[in-house]
């Protein structure tokens, strides 16, 4: 886990070798505006990626109690950013000719300090959509400078005077960094993990900075509720993997979930979620996996994850649900940590739900300082982790059987 953790902290902050500029592929704006009441509860994000797990669009969103003009604020003056980024030493901005923006950034964490440049690009505002209607801030695009790395951020008016604040991100890995090279050739998927790690913290960081300069401006936004159904998130799915983290009133980590359609049936899908012995064989960063006990309930094993810089040894308890799992760490690095998988069948796929909690932080005391010293980080890692494993076990689940 540890490993982790440093490669996704890297992968936010290392540049990655230039390469074409990629076109970001946006989501209708209404359907995300029609998101904010379950945003309000916790962070989303879209993952788009291909047969093997590489990233090819990270989609965030989050609710802000904050007008749009005041999110735009505070993205527009990466200046700022030390005063509520907690791992940012430094950042520099120099105005262009064109009217873009030149940001130098330097960031420094328990493992060593990193930096690099970005472009940013002020896009106008948009008009509401009816006569006289708000409209929003103009979108922030941001280039990193000589790499392939590239984002925009838009600002969309919610109900009540918040805003949905919304990140399209390409990231894509530096191989040029041995320990990320090593996380990605053993699992593709990593690469996806990491980037969502990453993003996560960063868009926490606007949208809490910005509900706290609008409380202290008067400009509280009231956070809507639901007025009728839910508004779903089905055309996410549409495009991929769905990622919800959930904080607790002090902002620590309640839990995160992973949504996705697998294209199997739901008992394949079972079959290999109630299998931990079998891991092994298709998880690569699983090394050891065995079954100490066996029942018709459930079952409990001793599982061993292979890390560069550290490795993770846990006992769990599964409890077999009607169509799922429930699993507690009950011994080991990960006692207390807890995931359950809930799927449902569907025409044509399976749709999985992950939720997960690992309580990375007592697994080390690295992971302890990593975590205080920035929190959102601990959001980040087990939405990463999320990712993995569910990819994994949809591969396995949809692989072509044995002969």
């Amino acid at each position: 886990m540890r490993r982790f953790l440093v490669a996704f902290a890297a992968l936010w902050l290392v540049p990655a070798p230039a390469s074409a500029v990629r076109v970001l592929r946006p989501f209708p704006t209404p359907k995300l505006t029609a998101l904010a009441p379950l945003l309000v509860h916790g962070e989303m994000a879209a993952i788009e990626s291909d047969a093997e797990g590489r990233p090819r669009q990270l989609s965030l969103l989050a609710y802000s109690a904050a007008p749009p003009e005041v999110v735009h604020d505070v993205v527009a003056h990466p200046e700022r950013y030390p005063s509520f980024v907690r791992n940012v030493s430094k950042s520099e901005v120099t105005r262009a000719g064109d009217g873009t923006l030149l940001h130098s950034w330097q960031i420094e964490l328990p493992i060593g300090h990193f930096n690099g440049e970005n472009r940013l690009t002020f896009q106008a505002p948009t008009a509401g959509g009816a006569p006289g209607a708000p409209g929003a801030p103009g979108a922030i695009d941001s280039q990193a400078v000589g790499q392939e790395t590239v984002a925009r951020w838009e600002f969309l008016p919610a109900a009540g005077g918040g805003t949905v604040v919304v990140e399209y991100l390409y990231y894509e890995v530096p191989r040029t960094n041995a320990v990320l090279d090593k996380m990605i050739r053993k699992n593709p998927a990593n690469e996806t993990g990491m980037g969502l790690a990453a993003g996560l913290v960063l868009i926490k960081s606007v949208a809490v900075e910005a509900a706290r300069r609008a409380a202290a401006q008067g400009k509280t936004g009231t956070p809507p509720a639901l007025a009728g159904p839910s508004p779903g998130f089905n055309f996410l799915l549409d495009r991929g993997a769905v990622a919800i983290v959930r904080s607790l009133p002090s902002g620590a980590l309640l839990d995160v979930s992973v949504v996705e359609r697998i294209p199997a049936p739901l008992d394949a899908v079972l079959a290999v979620v109630r299998a931990p012995d079998r891991w092994p064989q298709f998880i690569p960063s699983v090394t050891k996996c065995e079954v100490v006990e066996r029942g018709a309930a459930g079952l409990t094993y001793e599982i061993s994850v292979d890390g560069i810089l550290l490795n993770i040894d846990t006992r769990y308890q599964m409890r077999f649900e009607k169509a799922g799992v429930d699993a507690l760490g009950v011994g080991g690095d990960l006692k207390g940590s807890r995931f359950r998988w809930d799927l449902s069948s569907r025409p044509g796929y399976t749709t999985a739900i992950y939720r997960a909690n690992y309580r990375l932080g007592d697994s080390s005391m690295i992971l302890r300082a990593l975590f205080k010293y920035e929190p959102f980080f601990e959001h980040g890692a087990n939405v990463g982790v999320g990712i993995i494993t569910v990819r994994a076990i949809a591969r396995r689940a949809t692989a072509p059987a044995a002969p």
